[in-house]
């Protein structure tokens, strides 16, 4: 999986995102590699109504390390269309995630 990630999505499928009119929340951990950090913005450059957060404290498997936290988050994003409480924007991340 790291392969794929670190490899990249071509922009031209990438571009498809601007097609997507539904919102979306795209989350990474916070103690994930920069290179997936930035995907954030790829991915919010190009889809219209994506809002990306970093999860503080957590790695790329966080849903697993952390699945209460998961379901706070995910319900939290499908009651209100908001990114939960306590998620950081991209390139904000506290000392200890790093």
């Amino acid at each position: 999986m790291m392969t794929q990630v670190y490899a990249g999505v071509p922009a031209a499928t990438l571009d498809l995102l601007r097609r997507v009119g539904t919102p979306m929340l795209a989350l990474a951990g916070a103690r994930e590699p920069k290179t997936v950090h930035r995907a954030l913005t790829e991915i919010t450059s190009r889809a219209p109504h994506a809002t990306a957060r970093l999860v503080p404290r957590m790695h790329h498997v966080w849903t697993a390390e952390d699945p209460h936290l998961f379901r706070r988050v995910l319900l939290h994003w499908l009651t209100t269309r908001e990114p939960a409480p306590g998620l950081l924007p991209p390139g904000r991340i506290a000392r200890h995630d790093r």
